[in-house]
Protein backbone atom coordinates (compact mmCIF):
# COMPACT_ATOMS: atom_id res chain seq x y z
CA UNK A 1 0.00 0.00 0.00
CA UNK A 2 1.20 3.79 -0.44
CA UNK A 3 2.28 5.03 2.72
CA UNK A 4 -0.02 8.70 2.07
CA UNK A 5 -3.62 9.24 1.05
CA UNK A 6 -5.68 12.06 0.85
CA UNK A 7 -7.74 10.77 3.43
CA UNK A 8 -7.32 8.08 6.26
CA UNK A 9 -10.78 7.31 8.23
CA UNK A 10 -10.21 5.69 11.08
CA UNK A 11 -13.18 3.07 12.28
CA UNK A 12 -14.96 1.08 10.19
CA UNK A 13 -18.87 0.80 10.94
CA UNK A 14 -21.87 2.44 8.97
CA UNK A 15 -20.26 5.80 8.97
CA UNK A 16 -16.98 4.75 8.41
CA UNK A 17 -17.65 2.72 5.41
CA UNK A 18 -20.07 4.88 3.63
CA UNK A 19 -17.74 8.12 4.23
CA UNK A 20 -15.03 6.00 2.68
CA UNK A 21 -17.29 5.33 -0.33
CA UNK A 22 -18.27 8.45 -1.44
CA UNK A 23 -14.63 10.20 -1.01
CA UNK A 24 -13.56 6.67 -2.87
CA UNK A 25 -16.48 7.14 -5.47
CA UNK A 26 -15.12 11.29 -6.22
CA UNK A 27 -11.67 10.27 -7.05
CA UNK A 28 -9.83 10.28 -3.71
CA UNK A 29 -6.92 7.90 -2.23
CA UNK A 30 -8.81 6.58 0.67
CA UNK A 31 -7.28 4.33 3.85
CA UNK A 32 -9.68 2.84 6.49
CA UNK A 33 -8.59 1.38 9.47
CA UNK A 34 -10.96 -0.86 12.07
CA UNK A 35 -9.62 -1.87 15.25
CA UNK A 36 -11.76 -5.09 15.00
CA UNK A 37 -13.97 -6.49 11.99
CA UNK A 38 -15.40 -4.22 8.98
CA UNK A 39 -18.73 -3.36 10.93
CA UNK A 40 -18.05 -4.55 14.44
CA UNK A 41 -18.43 -2.73 17.72
CA UNK A 42 -22.28 -0.63 17.39
CA UNK A 43 -22.93 -1.34 13.45
CA UNK A 44 -23.24 -5.31 14.79
CA UNK A 45 -24.79 -3.98 17.72
CA UNK A 46 -27.43 -1.86 16.34
CA UNK A 47 -30.84 -3.47 15.26
CA UNK A 48 -31.15 -1.82 11.91
CA UNK A 49 -33.95 0.62 12.29
CA UNK A 50 -34.19 3.87 10.13
CA UNK A 51 -36.09 5.68 12.79
CA UNK A 52 -38.39 8.10 11.60
CA UNK A 53 -40.69 9.17 14.51
CA UNK A 54 -38.34 9.30 17.96
CA UNK A 55 -35.81 11.50 16.84
CA UNK A 56 -35.29 15.51 17.42
CA UNK A 57 -38.39 17.57 15.58
CA UNK A 58 -35.73 20.48 14.40
CA UNK A 59 -36.10 20.87 10.57
CA UNK A 60 -32.60 20.21 9.53
CA UNK A 61 -33.32 16.66 11.49
CA UNK A 62 -36.39 16.11 9.41
CA UNK A 63 -35.16 16.85 6.45
CA UNK A 64 -32.37 14.17 7.03
CA UNK A 65 -35.05 11.68 8.23
CA UNK A 66 -36.73 12.23 4.85
CA UNK A 67 -34.20 12.43 2.69
CA UNK A 68 -32.43 9.37 4.56
CA UNK A 69 -35.54 7.24 3.71
CA UNK A 70 -35.27 8.19 -0.08
CA UNK A 71 -32.04 7.52 -0.30
CA UNK A 72 -32.25 4.16 1.28
CA UNK A 73 -34.77 3.07 -1.35
CA UNK A 74 -32.20 3.03 -4.42
CA UNK A 75 -29.50 2.46 -2.44
CA UNK A 76 -29.25 -1.13 -2.55
CA UNK A 77 -29.00 -0.97 -6.78
CA UNK A 78 -26.39 1.90 -5.94
CA UNK A 79 -23.73 0.08 -3.89
CA UNK A 80 -24.80 -3.57 -5.84
CA UNK A 81 -25.19 -5.19 -2.92
CA UNK A 82 -28.58 -6.07 -1.12
CA UNK A 83 -28.71 -5.54 2.80
CA UNK A 84 -32.61 -6.23 3.21
CA UNK A 85 -34.33 -3.01 3.33
CA UNK A 86 -37.85 -2.77 3.89
CA UNK A 87 -40.33 -0.52 4.90
CA UNK A 88 -41.97 -1.13 8.36
CA UNK A 89 -44.54 -0.23 11.06
CA UNK A 90 -43.49 1.03 14.30
CA UNK A 91 -45.09 1.10 17.44
CA UNK A 92 -44.43 3.21 20.53
CA UNK A 93 -46.69 2.01 23.42
CA UNK A 94 -48.18 4.65 25.64
CA UNK A 95 -49.12 3.21 29.19
CA UNK A 96 -52.08 3.78 31.10
CA UNK A 97 -52.26 6.34 34.30
CA UNK A 98 -53.32 3.13 36.06
CA UNK A 99 -50.32 1.50 35.16
CA UNK A 100 -47.67 3.81 37.31
CA UNK A 101 -45.26 4.24 34.56
CA UNK A 102 -44.63 7.75 34.97
CA UNK A 103 -46.88 10.78 33.62
CA UNK A 104 -48.77 8.72 31.17
CA UNK A 105 -51.10 12.20 30.13
CA UNK A 106 -47.82 13.85 29.20
CA UNK A 107 -46.19 11.01 26.92
CA UNK A 108 -49.94 11.23 25.09
CA UNK A 109 -49.13 15.01 24.55
CA UNK A 110 -46.13 14.52 23.62
CA UNK A 111 -46.61 11.90 20.96
CA UNK A 112 -49.82 13.69 20.03
CA UNK A 113 -47.65 17.19 19.47
CA UNK A 114 -44.95 15.27 17.34
CA UNK A 115 -46.98 13.35 15.14
CA UNK A 116 -48.68 16.52 13.85
CA UNK A 117 -45.64 18.29 13.69
CA UNK A 118 -43.89 14.92 11.99
CA UNK A 119 -47.23 14.06 9.54
CA UNK A 120 -46.98 18.46 8.50
CA UNK A 121 -43.25 17.76 7.32
CA UNK A 122 -43.92 14.82 5.21
CA UNK A 123 -43.67 11.91 7.70
CA UNK A 124 -47.18 10.28 8.33
CA UNK A 125 -47.55 9.38 11.98
CA UNK A 126 -50.37 8.96 14.44
CA UNK A 127 -51.53 8.37 17.75
CA UNK A 128 -53.99 5.24 18.08
CA UNK A 129 -55.82 5.34 21.25
CA UNK A 130 -56.41 1.90 23.11
CA UNK A 131 -59.30 0.89 20.88
CA UNK A 132 -57.75 1.52 17.67
CA UNK A 133 -54.16 -0.46 18.70
CA UNK A 134 -56.79 -3.40 19.83
CA UNK A 135 -57.49 -3.60 16.30
CA UNK A 136 -54.21 -2.83 14.61
CA UNK A 137 -52.80 -5.55 16.66
CA UNK A 138 -55.50 -7.82 17.59
CA UNK A 139 -53.12 -10.29 19.22
CA UNK A 140 -51.34 -7.89 21.31
CA UNK A 141 -52.26 -7.22 25.02
CA UNK A 142 -53.38 -3.68 25.45
CA UNK A 143 -54.34 -3.63 29.15
CA UNK A 144 -52.71 -0.73 31.15
CA UNK A 145 -51.85 1.19 27.84
CA UNK A 146 -53.39 4.01 26.71
CA UNK A 147 -52.48 3.48 23.05
CA UNK A 148 -49.69 4.06 20.81
CA UNK A 149 -47.79 6.35 18.50
CA UNK A 150 -47.49 5.09 14.96
CA UNK A 151 -45.28 5.30 11.99
CA UNK A 152 -43.84 3.60 8.97
CA UNK A 153 -40.03 3.49 9.42
CA UNK A 154 -37.63 0.94 7.79
CA UNK A 155 -35.51 -1.92 8.64
CA UNK A 156 -31.84 -3.29 7.27
CA UNK A 157 -29.59 -5.95 7.88
CA UNK A 158 -26.99 -3.82 9.29
CA UNK A 159 -24.06 -6.62 8.71
CA UNK A 160 -25.25 -6.66 4.86
CA UNK A 161 -25.34 -2.70 4.71
CA UNK A 162 -21.86 -2.43 6.50
CA UNK A 163 -20.52 -5.23 3.53
CA UNK A 164 -22.55 -3.42 0.98
CA UNK A 165 -20.65 0.23 1.43
CA UNK A 166 -17.26 -2.08 2.29
CA UNK A 167 -17.53 -3.93 -1.11
CA UNK A 168 -18.59 -0.61 -3.22
CA UNK A 169 -15.84 1.12 -1.50
CA UNK A 170 -13.21 -1.44 -2.27
CA UNK A 171 -14.42 -1.38 -6.19
CA UNK A 172 -13.65 2.55 -6.02
CA UNK A 173 -10.27 2.22 -4.94
CA UNK A 174 -10.49 2.47 -0.99
CA UNK A 175 -7.92 0.42 0.96
CA UNK A 176 -9.88 -1.59 3.97
CA UNK A 177 -7.75 -2.83 6.59
CA UNK A 178 -9.33 -4.92 9.53
CA UNK A 179 -8.20 -5.31 13.02
CA UNK A 180 -5.75 -2.77 12.28
CA UNK A 181 -6.07 -0.69 15.23
CA UNK A 182 -4.99 3.09 15.37
CA UNK A 183 -1.90 3.09 18.10
CA UNK A 184 -0.81 6.83 17.82
CA UNK A 185 -1.45 9.99 15.31
CA UNK A 186 0.77 12.19 14.83
CA UNK A 187 -0.87 16.36 14.79
CA UNK A 188 0.43 18.99 12.94
CA UNK A 189 -1.01 21.73 14.06
CA UNK A 190 -4.83 21.58 14.14
CA UNK A 191 -4.66 18.35 12.14
CA UNK A 192 -3.56 14.86 12.07
CA UNK A 193 -1.35 14.52 9.77
CA UNK A 194 -0.61 10.67 10.52
CA UNK A 195 -1.49 8.03 11.89
CA UNK A 196 0.20 4.59 13.16
CA UNK A 197 -1.75 1.39 12.81
CA UNK A 198 -0.70 -1.89 12.15
CA UNK A 199 3.24 -0.75 12.94
CA UNK A 200 3.38 1.53 10.24
CA UNK A 201 2.93 5.01 9.88
CA UNK A 202 0.51 6.47 7.15
CA UNK A 203 0.32 10.15 6.16
CA UNK A 204 -2.97 11.82 5.04
CA UNK A 205 -3.41 15.14 3.56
Amino acid sequence: MPERYDVIVAGGGMLGLSTAYHLARQGASILLVQAGDLGGGTSAACSGRAQVAEGHLDPLNLRLIIEGLARLETLEEDLGVAFEWRRAGFLALIPAPSAGRGNAQHLWDEWTERAQVLTAAGIATEVLDRQALQEAEPYLNTEGYMGAGHAVEGLLNPFLFCWAYAQAARRHGAQLCPRTPVTAMRVAGRRVAAVEAGGEWFEAD
